[in-house]
């Protein structure tokens, strides 16, 4: 069984459309869909908590456009063994804890990727993207950089650290427990009739990584709310 829970990063301006989501996966065997107390606070705490081996936590690096009062961010659990239309079974709340380190911030849609890793079976006929799965931290501060001036700013390694601790700190919290897991779901391949249904698979998350580079999901960039022609040439 796999559960799949969809944190909602709340904005402070309040509309749902700028909202931030995040989806993570779990492994259940033989258990019925439940959301247990260590899955809410390890999982909320992957942005709020310090986890050791770093001096920061990941919402000290979210840009000040994400909420910081009160229990305003989300997280809603489905059973993904259930058919579709498929209605969480449950929601929480929770805050982010820190302010931002500084209040200079980068665009909204420049985030960075933390991977998740399946584990690399030799001669395995798994397609490599159905292995590894990836979360887009983001909106961020631009003290997430080496330099936000420079020619070529990138991720700082004070950052990068404190995404590989978090990540790090969810796969072992859960790994024998409700296994933190890299979800790919089924794929009809209606262009290729003679090639049967790929089901659903659920792989163990072995490890995490970070690459030293920025990435940009437009979804969340400010939407226009004006557009301006120039001369019409006759």
């Amino acid at each position: 069984m796999t559960i799949e829970a969809k944190v909602t990063l709340a904005a402070e301006s309040g509309i749902p459309a700028d909202s931030v989501v995040n989806t993570f996966h779990f492994g259940q065997p033989g258990v019925p869909g439940v959301r247990t107390i260590q899955m809410y606070t390890d999982l909320a705490g992957f942005y709020n908590a310090v986890p050791t081996g770093s001096a920061y936590a990941i919402d000290e690096f979210l840009s000040s456009t994400i909420e910081r009062t009160g229990l305003v961010h989300t997280i809603d659990w489905y059973n993904l063994d259930l058919p579709k239309p498929r209605l969480p079974f449950q929601r929480d709340t929770f805050a982010l804890v820190h302010p931002p380190l500084f209040d200079t911030r980068f665009p909204n849609e420049v985030a960075v990727a933390l991977s998740w890793h399946g584990p690399v079976v030799p001669g395995s006929s798994v397609v490599p993207g159905r292995n590894r799965g990836r979360t887009f931290v983001g909106p961020l501060i631009a003290s997430s950089a080496t330099s936000a001036t420079g020619e070529d700013p990138r991720p700082s390694i004070i950052f990068q650290d404190t995404l590989l601790s978090a990540g790090t700190a969810l796969i072992n919290a859960f790994r024998n427990v409700e296994p933190l897991v890299v979800y790919s779901r089924g794929l009809y391949q209606v262009n290729k009739v003679k090639q049967p249904p790929v089901a659903p698979t659920a792989r163990n998350i072995v490890r995490c990584s970070v690459d030293n580079a920025f990435d940009t999901i437009r979804s969340r960039g400010t939407a226009p709310t004006i557009r301006r022609f120039g001369t019409l040439i006759p």
